[in-house]
C-alpha cells in the first residue's frame, strides 16, 4: 500500500508541472516568444527528469525501497552503472509515475463520488451533480437507491488501490529484480563465500586438531612424570600452556577473517614447536610459503611439521625436494593432518614417505592401529574430507584406509604444474 502512495507522490509533481506548462501555452494572449520559452522550459524539464531516471543510483534505491515497503527479498544491484541496469531503473520509475497518475485520477474521482452519493439522501436535494451534468433524483427515502452506487464507488476506490499494490508487488521482481547475468554473479559470489568458509574450516581443523592432539600428549606425559620427574612435567605443562595460547590465536584469526578483517591462510604462522620431548630435536627452518615462489624445499617444511610430534617418525625422502610454493603448502597440510590422526589412533612409529615421480608429488603415511582404532569418528571424517577437498582443488587424489597387514595408510598424490 505504501508503494502505491509513493507512486502517487512521484506522479503529482510531474503532472502539476506539465499541466501548468500546458495551461500557460493555452492562454490566447501569450506571445510567440513566451510560447517558445515555455516549450523549451517544458522540454528541458522532461530531459532533466529522463537524465535523473537513468542515473546509476536510481535502481539500487528502487530495490532498497521495494525491500522495505513491499517486503521482497531482492539482492543488491551488482552492476548499477551498466546501461541495462539503468534502463530497467528508468522503466520502473516511469511505470510508477504512470500508475500513480492512474490511481490518483481514479481516487480523486471515485472517492468524492462515493461519499457524495452516500450523503445525498440526507441532504434533501432532488438533484446530484455528476461529471456529465446534474442528475435528478427524488429526495428523502426516494433517493435511498443512490446509496448502492455510492458503496460501489467506494469499493472501487479500495479495489483500485489494492490492485495497484498487487501489480507493483508482482512486477517489481521482474523489472528491478536481478537479471540472468546478475543471478549468475550472485551465485558466483555465494560460491566464493562458501569456498572461503570451507577453506577456513579446513585450516582451523588442521591447526586446532594438530594443537589439541599435542596438548593431549603433553598433558598425559605431564601426569605420568609428575612424581618421577617434576621438571619434565613442568616443561610439558608449559608446552600445553603455549599450545593453548596458539590455539586461541587460531580461533581469533578465523573469527577475524569471518568478520572481514584479514585473510587467513594456514590460520597462523605459529607452529607447536615448543613441545617437550625426552630427547632434544633439531628444528628445520620452515620454508617460504609464497605461492608465487618456485623451488620451495618441501622436505624442510615437512620436517618442521614432524618436529612438532614427540613420537618417532621415520622419514623416507630425498635430502631436498624443490616444489612450487602452493604444492609445498598443501603437502605440509597433508603431513600435519596425517600425523595428527596417526598420533591419536596409532601405536608405535610412523612411517612417512615423500617423493616426486612421473610429474606428481606423492606423500604416504603409514602407522599401526589397533583392531578397533580405525579413524571413523566425525572429527576424522571431517579431517579426511577437508584433505580431499584441498586435493580436489589442487587436482590431486587421496587414498586412505586400513591395509591387510593391520596398518593404516594415507596416500596423497599432487600433480606438479
Amino acid at each position: 500500500m505504501a508503494h502505491v502512495f509513493l507512486a502517487i507522490a512521484l506522479a503529482l509533481p510531474l503532472v502539476a508541472a506539465v499541466a501548468a506548462t500546458v495551461a500557460a501555452l493555452a492562454i490566447p494572449s501569450q506571445s510567440l516568444l513566451n510560447r517558445g520559452l515555455l516549450t523549451i522550459l517544458g522540454v528541458g524539464f522532461l530531459g532533466i527528469v529522463g537524465w535523473v531516471a537513468l542515473l546509476p543510483e536510481v535502481r539500487p534505491v528502487e530495490v532498497a525501497t521495494a525491500r522495505t515497503l513491499l517486503g521482497l527479498d531482492l539482492p543488491d544491484v551488482t552492476h548499477p552503472a551498466d546501461w541495462a541496469s539503468r534502463r530497467r531503473g528508468a522503466l520502473w520509475l516511469a511505470f510508477l509515475v504512470v500508475l500513480g497518475l492512474v490511481v490518483a485520477t481514479g481516487v480523486l474521482y471515485l472517492l468524492p463520488t462515493g461519499v457524495g452519493l452516500l450523503a445525498h439522501p440526507f441532504s434533501g436535494a432532488e438533484t446530484i451533480g455528476m461529471p456529465g451534468g446534474p442528475f435528478r433524483t427524488d429526495s428523502g427515502w426516494g433517493a435511498a437507491w443512490v446509496v448502492l452506487p455510492g458503496l460501489v464507488a467506494l469499493a472501487a476506490t479500495g479495489a483500485l488501490v489494492w490492485g495497484a499494490g498487487a501489480l507493483i508487488t508482482r512486477l517489481a521482481p521482474r523489472v528491478i529484480g536481478p537479471s540472468v547475468v546478475e543471478r549468475v554473479a550472485v551465485a558466483a559470489d555465494r560460491e566464493r563465500e562458501l569456498a572461503r568458509a570451507n577453506a577456513l574450516a579446513r585450516d582451523l581443523h588442521d591447526s586446532l586438531g594438530h594443537r589439541l592432539t599435542a596438548m593431549t600428549i603433553q598433558a598425559t606425559a605431564a601426569r605420568r612424570l609428575l612424581r618421577q620427574d617434576p621438571e619434565a612435567a613442568e616443561r610439558a605443562m608449559a608446552a600445553v600452556e603455549e599450545l593453548g595460547r596458539n590455539a586461541q590465536a587460531d580461533v581469533d584469526a578465523v573469527v577475524g577473517a569471518l568478520r572481514g578483517r584479514a585473510p587467513v591462510h594456514g590460520v597462523t604462522s605459529t607452529d607447536a614447536s615448543t613441545l617437550t620431548t625426552s630427547a632434544p630435536t633439531t628444528h628445520a627452518p620452515a620454508p617460504t610459503t609464497d605461492a608465487s615462489t618456485r623451488g620451495v624445499d618441501v622436505v624442510a617444511g615437512v620436517r618442521s611439521v614432524i618436529d612438532s610430534y614427540p613420537g618417532e617418525v621415520r622419514v623416507t625422502a630425498p635430502t631436498t625436494l624443490a616444489l612450487p610454493g602452493s604444492v609445498a603448502d598443501t603437502i605440509q597440510h597433508i603431513a600435519r593432518e596425517a600425523l595428527t590422526n596417526a598420533t591419536r589412533h596409532g601405536t608405535g612409529p610412523i612411517d612417512l614417505r615423500l617423493e616426486s615421480r612421473s610429474g606428481a608429488a606423492v606423500v604416504e603415511v603409514r602407522n599401526v592401529i589397533g583392531p578397533v582404532e580405525t579413524p571413523t569418528g566425525s572429527a576424522e571424517r571431517s579431517g579426511l574430507r577437508g584433505l580431499r577437498e584441498r586435493l580436489l582443488l589442487a587436482g590431486g587424489t587421496l587414498t586412505a584406509g586400513r591395509q591387510e597387514d593391520g596398518t593404516w595408510m594415507l596416500r596423497a598424490t599432487l600433480p606438479l604444474p
